[in-house]
């Protein structure tokens, strides 16, 4: 029993001294918890309005991982100015370098609240701390951040209006575009009436990408979808083609991106997408 008692306090005390140790690693820089894997003080010193190129991750302080950049190529972010109270995470990226990695304790409601400005997620304390691993990569001044992603956008913007040209010739799509650019296809003629303006209206709904792959389907869920009519409820293009459509009937709407997403797409869906739906107009309530 001496023995055992001897090791647990042996075990507490050598605990309680890596703690220490680990510890010890943090400098306090513009009021955050630091720890530098590797400074490169000769490299470009960072500053208001750059815009980062950049390995991000950030977790809970027991290792649970939030956001991890890897899974987006090129990840970037601009660096804003921090004149709150709080320090928050613009406040340990201000004192970085290209070639600097670091692990910064930033606190979580400075972070959701004061950087994202949103709320604090119902899962966190006033108090509870967030790890952010960081390592920059390249500076980009804002011009040159602007010009590239406008050649980006003209890219994908081409990309998007070869493969619509190429659907529509394989699928023998024979109908004129709207003047927004919408196509109208009717699989099946309604009898009812025409939704206007206001109306709540349920549809059954499956959409797909140009490729084919879904992405989304109320009939997959078991619960068809209602929504105000004519109100920016839903997207400009189901807005327009569903205007079209009858009580009862069926059509396939195939959608660009001004329309839908545009250049910054949303969840599941890249920028540039075309879309395609296939509506069931089920209801319409005045």
């Amino acid at each position: 029993m001496k023995n055992r008692i001897f090791y647990f306090a042996i075990t507490g005390l050598m605990i309680g001294f890596l703690a220490c140790q680990h510890n010890d690693k943090f400098e306090m820089i513009n009021g955050i918890k630091s720890h530098y894997f590797v400074r490169n003080p000769n490299g470009q010193k960072l500053k208001v309005g750059d815009v980062l190129e950049m390995s991000l991750k950030y977790t809970t302080m027991d290792d649970s991982v939030i956001f991890d950049s890897k899974e987006i190529p090129c990840f970037k972010m601009r660096l804003h100015h921090s004149s709150a109270d709080i320090p928050t995470i613009d406040d340990a990226l201000a004192g970085m370098h290209v070639g600097d990695s670091a692990l910064f304790l930033v606190n979580a409601e400075s972070f959701y609240v004061i950087t994202k400005r949103g709320a604090l997620p119902k899962n966190f304390h006033q108090n509870d701390m967030l790890k952010f691993f960081v390592k920059i990569k390249k500076v980009l001044t804002l011009d040159n951040y602007r010009n590239q992603l406008e050649e980006q956008n003209h890219s994908s913007a081409e990309m998007e209006e070869s493969l619509l040209k190429r659907y529509l010739l394989h699928g023998n799509i024979k109908v004129k575009p709207t003047a927004d650019g919408l196509y109208y296809i009717e699989t099946k003629k309604g009898t009812g009436e025409k939704p206007q303006p206001g109306d709540m209206i349920t549809v059954n709904y499956t959409g797909t990408f140009i490729d084919g792959k879904p992405f989304d389907s109320s009939l997959e869920r078991g619960e068809p979808f209602s929504f105000k009519f004519g109100v920016g409820d839903v997207i400009p293009g189901w807005d327009e083609g569903i205007a079209m459509m009858r009580k009862g009937g069926k059509a396939q709407l195939i959608i660009p991106s001004n329309l839908a997403y545009g250049s910054k797409g949303q969840g599941p869906i890249p920028p540039y997408s075309t879309l395609i739906f296939d509506i069931e107009l089920l209801d319409i309530q005045k």
